[in-house]
């Protein structure tokens, strides 16, 4: 009895120390309090003994077995999203790709339907292991070799990291994939922003960057060309690649059909980037087209324009990606109207792929500079008149040959099956750290 309330005052005392050093110390202080000899010893037994309480024979076992797989094909993904969220993004993309060609991940989830639920293989692929985020912590710290794959998006504090990356031979790979802001990154924006800050060239493998702004703004940081790399988002071609059926979609979006008017279709986060002002207006100016959003509302910003959505313009609420593709088959054009800004300049949408490998041809505003990059990709100014204008020239470029066949061919040269081979090829260039390189990086 004594023992335990002795373990739970240490750790208790362990939490207010790190509390009260990070509002002290520097970043770069803290990291050497952590990199300390004496602090790496205790946090290693401790650390070990809370693996052991958890660890059942299975999940023993489990352990066992990635301590056998090869450094750069084990990958630990730092909390940032769970792998079944409505909204299926560059991680489950990716990391489904890979497990695909042997790599073995595990993957931060805190979301189980069993509360008290520790793991469980995911149910795409054996090969991503989903942990909840204190045995993922406790994982990817005890075993020492691997790729810690870190998004700018991730929650992961920068404490935490260091533990994991520990006096081991971790390689580390940061995805740098938005703008770090509040309005993507939440209450999260300062941990996002401290981590970010605390990345040097010595201490990171490979930077990927899914935007050219991003890129270059590491290469400003005095990153080398050798460790950044542009890996924009990208699509599931034959996902996406469907005939219209209005059998696959529900009744409200049946009746939208029925109406046989052009569908001006957008899909994705109802975000307070998006120019909802603009399409209200564009609505308005075009009652014979009908205007369709499909998402969740990603931060309430919807419900500020909910009440005044004109009679043409319907929010169809969230549809699961699994049934997406037979929605978005039925656009005459796909729209990504963001507001000016950095969010606009630096984001790759997943769903400019999308709209392309489903035949609709896409209209952006003019300051998304990735998506502009794409010939088939039309750009309007944020003002309602001009956006009328250029969907009215996708309209007619819809039933042009050519055209189609351009929206195909860009749809093709950008899957994920593309995206994943040259992340395969970043990864299989790290290698364990030598001692030398493991000092050079505190």
């Amino acid at each position: 009895m004594l023992n335990g309330i002795g373990k739970t005052i240490e750790r208790k005392a362990v939490k207010i120390a790190g509390w009260i050093a990070r509002r002290i110390f520097t970043e770069e202080q803290v990291e050497k309090i952590y990199r300390n000899y004496y602090w790496r010893f205790v946090a290693k037994r401790k650390r070990r003994e809370e693996l052991m309480n958890y660890l059942g024979s299975e999940l023993t076992q489990l352990v066992e077995q990635l301590k056998r797989v090869p450094h750069n094909k084990l990958i630990f993904f730092a909390p940032a999203v769970d792998w079944h969220i409505p909204l299926y993004q560059r991680p489950q993309h990716i990391f489904s790709r890979l497990a695909q060609n042997g790599y073995v991940v595990v993957f931060n989830n805190d979301r189980f339907n069993d509360k008290d639920q520790l793991w469980d293989y995911a149910p795409e692929n054996s090969n991503i292991i989903l942990a909840r985020k204190d045995l993922w912590l406790l994982i990817a710290e005890h075993i020492k070799h691997g790729i810690a794959f870190v998004s700018s998006t991730s929650y992961l504090d920068l404490h935490e990291l260091l533990n994991v990356l520990g006096t081991g031979k971790k390689s580390l790979v940061y995805d740098y994939i938005d703008e770090i802001c509040p309005e993507i990154t939440k209450n999260t924006v300062d941990v996002a922003r401290r981590r970010h800050e605390w990345l040097k060239p010595r201490k990171v493998d490979a930077v990927l960057c899914s935007a050219t702004l991003l890129y270059e703004e590491m290469i400003s940081r005095g990153f080398p060309h050798s460790k950044v790399h542009l890996l924009e988002n990208g699509v599931d071609y034959n996902h996406f690649h469907v005939a219209r059926r209005i059998d696959r979609v529900d009744p409200d979006f049946r009746s939208i059909i029925k109406k046989e008017k052009p569908i001006i279709g957008y899909h994705g986060a109802l975000a307070s980037w998006l120019d909802y002002e603009i399409l209200i207006r564009a609505a308005n100016m075009r009652p014979d087209w009908e205007f369709v959003l499909i998402g969740i509302d990603y931060d309430g910003s919807l419900k500020k324009f909910i009440n005044s959505l004109p009679d043409n313009m319907h929010y169809l609420g969230h549809v699961p990606y699994s049934q997406l593709p037979w929605y978005v088959s039925w656009f005459d054009v796909g729209i990504i109207p963001f507001k000016p800004g950095r969010i606009a300049r630096t984001t790759s949408p997943i769903k400019l792929f999308e709209y392309m490998a489903a035949g609709v041809p896409p209209v952006c505003t003019s300051e998304m500079i990735e998506c502009l990059r794409y010939r088939s990709v039309l750009s309007a100014s944020n003002d309602p008149h001009d956006l009328v204008l250029k969907i009215e020239k996708a309209l007619s470029l819809k039933k042009n040959r050519q055209y189609v066949e351009l929206l195909d061919k860009e749809a093709r040269e950008n899957s994920w099956e593309k995206r994943v081979e040259k992340l395969k090829s970043i990864l299989e260039t790290l290698k364990p750290k030598s001692s030398l390189a493991r000092l050079l990086r505190v």
